[in-house]
């Protein structure tokens, strides 16, 4: 496992939770329900403001899923900056250059080749990489429209900031089901989860 290196003595001026064991059992309870329910949009409490490019959702859902076994990838933009120290400082977080050996992968807008990462395998499909993409909006009206386990019928979200050729990369990588990427969206405060049990439909071209 390559892991980055990680600067002495580096104290972010961004603040973690104020009360790290109930605050991260909000967070967590929050994403567990947009699991439950991929495409339904949540707004986490105003818990932390997150760290330069790290946005306050994607800052509070690393602080309360990433610890010190938790080995994460960031993207280069967030790689390079406070955000990286921000997380090294309040998860201690073991910040890995090879997407291949994260659990967690941080991203902010557009996404690397999500062939890239950990898909798991069948016999622990659950070391599969999940990933969390920060975008520009999350909305209830939008081109994608999902089905499956948690949704009656189908559910109808927009998200705004991902490149259409995303989502047939991530159908390829779902048809090798129980293998595959979870994934969690934030935009501000908002979070929405599409799990690689959901399958999403693009019903007109997304900038």
């Amino acid at each position: 496992m390559a892991i980055a290196a990680v600067p002495r003595n580096v104290v972010p001026t961004s603040a973690g939770f104020t009360d790290p064991v109930q605050d991260s059992q909000a967070v967590f309870r929050r994403v567990l329900e947009t699991m439950a329910r991929p495409g339904s949009i949540q707004n986490l409490p105003p818990l932390v403001t997150g760290s330069g490019r790290l946005g306050p959702a994607a800052a509070a859902i690393c602080l309360a899923l990433v610890d010190f076994e938790t080995p994460l990838w960031l993207d280069p933009i967030l790689a390079a900056s406070e955000s990286a120290d921000f997380l090294r400082f309040h998860c201690s977080a073991p910040i890995v250059s090879d997407p291949q050996a994260a659990d967690f992968g941080v991203i902010v807008g557009i996404p690397p080749s999500l062939s890239t990462f950990n898909t798991g395998s069948d016999a622990y499909p659950e070391s599969g990489t999940t990933l969390i993409i920060q975008v520009a909006t999350l909305s209830e009206v939008g081109s994608l429209i999902l089905s499956g386990p948690g949704i009656d019928s189908r559910r109808e979200i927009g998200i705004d900031g991902i490149a259409p050729a995303f989502w047939p990369a991530r159908e390829a990588i779902v048809r090798g089901f129980p293998r595959g990427l979870d994934l969690i969206f934030t935009a501000g405060q908002r979070i929405a989860a599409i799990p690689r049990t959901t399958a999403v439909t693009v019903t007109q071209a997304i900038a």
